[in-house]
């Protein structure tokens, strides 16, 4: 029998604790050598005589009670071994697994499914953004993420605006039924480069949609708006390691201003999916705004070896409009940012540039598809708010893109996609290069050298020259040329119909 609060000297649960532990160690840490520990560390529990006879434990409790402590073994990096304090390495995190196919051998069962992906969803209120909202709100209500809260960035929109069009769609979606969490928040943090306000004024254009002025407001999120820097510091701090995934569609701006102030934040992140950045294609600054954007020149063309347009890819037209831009606006609106999450954070960035978004075009079989998603199932006042906006705002523009979107669906669908491209790539930080990503294998055959690129004036004793990082860059679709499965995808979740 086992006492349990240990008194007399008899076993209990927390002196038996390292007896668990030691058997579980010498047994080799296999299946059946955990199984031989739990039955020798039962046979010394069963024999303490000295426990109140009320107080029995059956050989299932104790079996369990071996499972849970070699499981907190292997997963609480701050397991304590008892009196000597030590604590375990991360390092034996992986063999948790071995102890979860023992648990299911000796209990009969699976192991406990993995938790869901905890997301935060970082974007700036832009049109294809609320596409983004509803995404995510269907797959937390489906139980594929735990939606954590949304950020707004005030960079391609105009508050207030920006976040009551948020407070629109959550309102929408949820009705009076609203789950717990689901945070609304605005960042403090101000872009680098702010956006053209011809950009930012549609959230004003889009909120005053007869279609967005018949949503009844959310009763249910506060009035005042929250602090987002406050909000995700808070967020991050209550979180595991590795245990946050961020679908950032907006600058690094906020993520900036978070880990310079709390570095060891950025240890919470599990991955980020990231949509920026143009690889092998333009980018999408015009000049109609500023005709000092960083730019391809016939003086770059001529200095790196060119003599094809696109051969190899850094060999942009310096004779076209869009092929002499070289960034992309959420790696343009704030350099510093990117460059500085480049030279300090080490979690796994997935990116979904314009090359991805280019092959993802609103006008055309999209809006068809769209059209088509309708059922009476369908959450008729989300379905009706994307379908009008799209229709008003993105279908007559050639131009328009899924940009935020894709990366949100990837975040979310991955098999809809490609392959990634694993590959280091640093941001251009002087002025002529600015915001220009380039691979480590392009800075090596000079396009561009690395002494071009990089501020030397800035890095001079405050960090190493050049900060190339590793990124898994997603370029393709799943089947090349056909975007239908992606555009069926996000059809699917406009429709919002419930589950």
């Amino acid at each position: 029998m086992i006492d349990p609060e240990g008194k007399d000297g008899g076993a209990s649960r927390s002196n038996l604790k390292p007896m668990l532990l030691g058997a579980i160690l010498g047994s080799g840490l296999t299946a059946g050598a955990f199984a031989l520990a739990s039955h020798r560390t039962l046979g010394s529990a069963l024999r303490a005589d000295r426990a109140p006879p009320n107080e029995k434990w059956s050989l299932g409790s104790v079996l369990g009670m071996a499972a849970e402590t070699s499981q907190d073994f292997f997963t609480d990096p701050n397991f304590d071994f008892g009196e000597t304090g030590e604590k375990w390495s991360d390092a034996m995190k992986p063999a948790a697994s071995a102890v979860e196919a023992a648990r299911g051998m000796i209990f009969g069962g699976k192991p406990d499914p993995p938790e869901v992906p905890q997301v935060i969803f970082v974007h700036d209120a832009v049109l294809d953004d609320f596409l983004g909202e509803t995404l995510v709100m269907d797959a937390h209500a489906k139980g594929d993420i735990n939606l954590l809260g949304s950020i707004v960035v005030n960079a391609d929109s105009v508050p207030p605006t920006s976040f009551e069009l948020v407070k629109q769609f959550r309102s929408a979606f949820y009705g009076s039924d609203a789950p717990t969490g689901n945070a609304v928040t605005l960042t403090e943090a101000r872009l680098f480069n702010p956006f053209p306000i011809d950009y930012r004024r549609d959230s004003w254009k889009m909120h005053n949609l007869p279609v967005m002025q018949s949503i009844p407001p959310a009763e249910f999120l506060p009035s005042c708006i929250g602090s987002g820097d406050a909000w995700l510091e808070e967020t991050l701090e209550a979180a595991a390691d590795n245990s946050i995934t961020l679908l950032q569609v907006a600058t690094l701006t906020n993520l900036k201003t978070v880990f310079e102030k709390k570095p060891y934040l950025a240890k919470k992140v599990t991955k980020m999916v990231w949509m920026a950045g143009a690889i092998d294609v333009a980018g999408n600054l015009e000049e109609r705004h500023w005709a000092g954007f960083p730019k391809m020149t016939k003086a770059m063309f001529d200095k790196w070896g060119c003599k094809t347009v696109g051969e190899p890819a850094p060999c942009q037209d310096p004779d076209s409009e869009y092929g002499r831009g070289f960034p992309e606006w959420n790696v343009w609106g704030d350099v510093p940012a990117v460059d500085y999450i480049f030279r300090t954070t080490d979690f796994p960035i997935y990116l979904a540039p314009l090359d991805l978004a280019d092959q993802l075009p609103i006008p055309g079989e999209f809006m068809k598809t769209l059209d088509k998603a309708y059922t009476p199932k369908c959450n008729k006042m989300i379905y009706n708010a994307l379908n009008v906006s799209y229709s008003t705002f993105a279908a007559p523009q050639p131009f328009y893109r899924l940009w935020d979107s894709s990366a949100v669906m990837y975040g979310l669908k991955p098999e809809l996609f490609g392959e990634v491209e694993t590959t280091e790539l640093a941001v251009g930080t002087t002025w002529e290069y600015q915001g220009l990503l380039i691979r480590k294998s392009e800075a090596e055959m000079g396009m561009p050298p690395v002494e071009d690129f990089v501020d030397a004036c800035v890095r001079e004793g405050v960090h190493s020259p050049v900060a190339f990082r590793e990124v898994n860059i997603v370029l393709g679709l799943a089947e090349p040329g056909n975007p239908q499965p992606i555009f069926d995808f996000a059809a699917k979740s406009a429709c919002a119909a419930e589950s």
